[in-house]
């Protein structure tokens, strides 16, 4: 078995066993008037909120223009008290659309380097929080949301996986996987994550320091896997987009979220820490194959820029065969 096949394997086998150990750990609930979108809440470790406020000011809202010198706006962090089923599924809809008031590497109100782990745990609760350390004196917590189910009928709606590192109590790095593999309702994760569709991520922050894609050929399977990566350095952000190439005499690579199995973000402090690179912490397999996007498909990132920041243009990029070993 390939290294790239280890790894597929490994994330399947891990995505599977967490959803199995959701699935038997929680209770279901059925969906409310108010919206389609249901969370299984495995309630009896969730940590919530007091009463308390937290010290961080009221969120700005965010804008459309880009602009190089552009800081998160601190938000307002509100404690949460005991929800009910319906009132979370409300509260992953409103941090997905809104983002907690603030912009990347800014995420649902947790800025890097800033907001303490303390008000982290009150603002999410946490299912699976080991405190694994790493070096440093850095430690790594996770939680997760999923399954996210779009009715009728269940089982199958996409999952959340939030990892958060922190140091003498201040989050330093916060990794997004948002997995889509497995859903039978597409459309619900495109809603949900429209603000972090192509286009709307181009809009937001301008032109990419850096574009680069991987792609794995390994005919004759029929699929073809390929992850696009979205730099920007000085924004302190990376973000992935997954999906399957089309092959031909050239692979088509496609990232519209009708067609992307998972969407992953690295964020870091503003201005200062790890090269994302770095951060993403990826095996040398899978540096090796990734490729600048003007050696991949000849595009650069100018061109890339103004091709797909277009909303629903259905843009795809072409990349030739023979460049991929």
């Amino acid at each position: 078995m390939s290294g790239r096949d280890r790894n597929w394997t490994y994330l399947s086998v891990g995505i599977a066993v967490v959803l199995l150990h959701l699935l038997t750990a929680c209770s279901v609930y059925r969906p409310s008037r108010e919206g389609p979108l249901t969370l299984f809440t495995p309630s009896p470790v969730v940590i919530l909120p007091s009463a308390t406020p937290t010290r961080l000011p009221s969120p700005v809202p965010s804008t459309l223009i880009p602009s190089p010198t552009h800081t998160p706006a601190p938000p307002t962090i509100t404690p949460r008290p005991t929800l009910t089923a319906e009132e979370e599924q409300a509260f992953v809809r409103e941090m997905l659309e809104t983002n907690g008031g603030c912009e990347l590497p800014c995420w649902w109100g947790i800025i890097p380097g800033e907001t303490t782990w303390q008000e982290v745990r009150e603002r999410l609760g946490f299912y699976y929080d080991g405190g694994i350390s790493r070096p440093s004196g850095m430690r790594y917590h996770e939680t997760a949301y999923g399954d996210v189910l779009y009715p009728p009928p269940p089982p199958y709606g996409y999952s959340i996986y939030i990892g958060f590192t922190e140091r003498d109590g201040i989050v330093q790095s916060i990794e997004v996987f948002a997995d889509a593999l497995h859903t039978k309702f597409p459309q619900g994760f495109a809603q949900d994550w429209r603000r972090y569709s192509l286009d709307q991520v181009l809009t937001r922050y301008g032109e990419p320091s850096q574009v680069m894609l991987e792609l794995w050929p390994t005919p004759p399977e029929p699929y073809y896997p390929y992850r696009l990566f979205i730099f920007y350095e000085q924004r302190s952000f990376l973000l992935a987009y997954e999906g399957p190439a089309i092959p031909g005499e050239t692979f088509r690579v496609c990232p519209n979220f009708d067609q992307i199995t998972s969407l992953r973000l690295w964020l870091r402090p503003p201005g200062e820490g790890p090269a994302l690179l770095e951060l993403a912490n990826l095996d040398p397999l899978e540096r090796a194959q990734m490729l600048p996007l003007e050696k991949a498909t000849g595009m650069d990132v100018q061109a890339f820029y103004e091709t797909f920041r277009q909303a629903g243009t259905g843009a795809c990029l072409e990349s030739p065969a023979e460049v991929w070993p």
